[in-house]
């Protein structure tokens, strides 16, 4: 039990469940209080198909076609001060070129989709973006 109440506690403090709608949020915490694992992207999207369509054009293998020298890979994240936080931002509301995702009406994503891309940006640059986009 103590265990659960642990996970509980963790989740919801959590920006991942905080950003999670009602409905979602409900069922990972329904599922950590019945001592339940939850995979990190129970409630999310496919972070890797989300890119294929929203920044492959611009992102593709980690780099970036606008500004060269600002890419994805872990020590240009590093380097920029782009922790995932920071990420989340950018992706919400976009960073010179880049469009906001959560604020243009034509591409607006849903904070689960951020939060998956988020994860799939995070994975790839701390393993050198092995997948090619």
């Amino acid at each position: 039990m103590f265990k659960s109440l642990l996970v509980f506690f963790t989740l919801t403090q959590s920006r991942r469940i905080q950003g999670l709608q009602p409905v979602a949020r409900r069922d990972c915490l329904v599922a950590a209080v019945a001592g339940l694992v939850v995979p990190s992207r129970a409630f999310s999207a496919d972070g890797e198909k989300l890119f294929e369509v929203n920044c492959a054009v611009c992102h593709a293998g980690g780099g970036n076609v606008v500004s060269r020298d600002k890419t994805l890979e872990r020590t240009d994240l590093d380097r920029y001060g782009y922790d995932r936080e920071a990420i989340e931002q950018i992706i919400i509301r976009g960073l010179n070129a880049m469009p906001g995702f959560a604020l243009d009406e034509k591409r607006r994503l849903s904070p689960e989709d951020i939060l998956a891309l988020v994860d799939y940006v995070e994975e790839q640059a701390d393993a050198g973006w092995p997948v090619s986009n």
